[in-house]
């Protein structure tokens, strides 16, 4: 009997430091635990690649267009992947908005169209953006939800990421002795609430963002990437939100789809090459010194140190800018780029950093 199998569809890391932006080991796309029973329930499979990871199934010999061999039904499939840094320099250097690890992570998912130079981009469709605000992360049961300022009472309502209400709970202080400061929540006690994006907010204009999911207490991820089949059973409307060019299955049919792509721009800082003078009597004259290549600098001496700072943020890249440092006429020696595992000053401004660079002439 000849076993035939197909793909359903792969995500693919991209990172901007690459000259080709393909990722080769940095990151890891591990299934949640949820979506390792979901996997064992449908019989589907992954295999995990350098950049990515992909989804596959068998399918029926000869199906032209692909079948796959056991039927799924109109259940709407859920595919949720740890985004895990093997590589945290490369985490280190891309433009993400501040977060705290291991607290709160980045959501991705293929419910926003969003395609480049022919790639099919990932993204929060939440925030309307390829990478929008960090997520808390909730692994524990017990949730407390705390109120912008002491309450007699409250009414708490838990919202999915679709807008479909799941729960209202009513919360009340003991005595007007001891308002309420927050108020304690049995997660695992919610009907359907199952792992995934959730809005818990207060008729006090209190309101949090989670990523509630257990099974990340252990690994706490630097994101998670969701990529629902279709949506026609989860959402209140009974639409489906996952685009028309983003979807992998009709039916039990593969649809051909390629790949999604998860983009990663790398970090923009400020470039500092503080260059020191090692001998008094080298005929090297700090006032001289000049850098020269593609990016403009400014220049600053003060005793026996000269400091460079590139006129505008630079991007870090694997690939070198060609910067040389010279006197007059005479080239001293090629300067570095900073590299991946720099580390980062504050900026001047917030949000914005530094990369120094230490050259002795």
């Amino acid at each position: 009997m000849r076993v035939a199998y197909g793909k359903l569809f792969r995500v693919r890391v991209r990172h901007g430091w690459y000259a080709s932006a393909v990722t080769r080991g940095d990151f890891e796309l591990a299934p949640t635990a949820s979506t390792l029973a979901l996997l064992d329930a449908t019989s589907l499979k992954t295999r995990a690649y350098s950049d990515g990871v992909m989804v596959y199934g068998e399918i029926e010999p000869d199906s032209d267009p692909p079948l796959l061999i056991r039927p799924l039904g109109a259940m709407a499939l859920r595919f949720a992947f740890e985004l895990r840094a093997v590589n945290p320099a490369l985490l280190n250097i891309a433009d993400l908005p501040r977060f705290n690890p291991g607290r709160s992570l980045f959501c991705f998912d293929n419910l926003h169209e969003d395609i480049d130079s022919g790639r099919k981009l990932l993204g929060d469709s939440i925030a309307h953006a390829r990478i929008g605000a960090p997520t808390r992360l909730v692994t524990r049961n017990m949730y407390s939800h705390e109120f912008t300022a002491p309450v007699s009472a409250a009414t708490i309502r838990i919202v999915d990421r679709f807008g479909m209400q799941l729960a209202t709970l009513e919360a009340s202080a003991p005595g007007p002795a001891t308002p309420l400061t927050a108020h304690r929540i049995d997660l695992a006690a919610i009907p359907r609430l199952i792992p995934g994006r959730y809005t818990i907010a207060d008729d006090h204009g209190g309101s949090t963002a989670i990523y509630y999911d257990p099974g990340l207490d252990a690994s706490r991820p630097a994101g998670v990437i969701e990529i629902y089949s279709r949506t026609e059973s989860i959402t209140p409307d009974h639409s489906n939100r996952v685009p028309t060019s983003y979807r992998f299955l009709a039916g039990d049919t593969l649809a051909g789809f390629d790949s999604y792509h998860l983009q990663l721009e790398a970090l923009a800082t400020t470039w500092r090459f503080i260059v020191t003078k090692k001998y008094d009597g080298n005929g090297i004259h700090l006032g001289q010194l000049a850098i020269t290549g593609p990016l403009g600098f400014s220049k600053t001496t003060s005793g026996g140190r000269a400091v460079f700072t590139s006129n505008s943020p630079v991007r870090f890249s694997e690939t070198p800018r060609g910067l040389k440092l010279k006197a007059g006429n005479r080239e001293i020696r090629d300067l570095p780029d900073p590299g991946a595992s720099v580390v980062l000053g504050k900026g001047p401004t917030p949000g914005s950093f530094v990369s120094d660079t230490f050259v002795y002439v």
